[in-house]
């Protein structure tokens, strides 16, 4: 998530199914509430992803007006520079 948010990258989520917490699927929700992201389930099965995930990836990836506004909603969510903030904070609190 943190690269694509980094880097601007329209991206399709899968996240591992197998996490008890689901965490990655908590993490890829900011992303894909500002529009940035789409989010499918990971089926497991490559025929299932290929008709499910699949089909929303072909849509992506054939659809550059789409894409492009994913780029946009990005900058919406300002900078990805969680860590360089938390440095700046914890330095300044000294």
């Amino acid at each position: 998530m943190a690269e694509a948010w980094a880097n601007a990258v329209p991206t399709l989520f899968l996240p591992y199914p197998f996490h008890r917490d689901q965490h990655q699927r908590f993490n890829a929700a900011v992303l894909v509430e500002a529009g940035a992201a789409v989010l499918e389930q990971d089926r497991i099965d490559p025929s299932a992803n290929a008709g499910g995930a699949g089909a929303v990836l072909v849509g992506l990836l054939s659809d550059p007006t789409r894409r492009q506004a994913m780029r946009a909603a990005f900058a919406g969510l300002g900078p990805a520079d969680g860590a360089a903030r938390i440095a700046r904070i914890l330095t300044e609190s000294r």
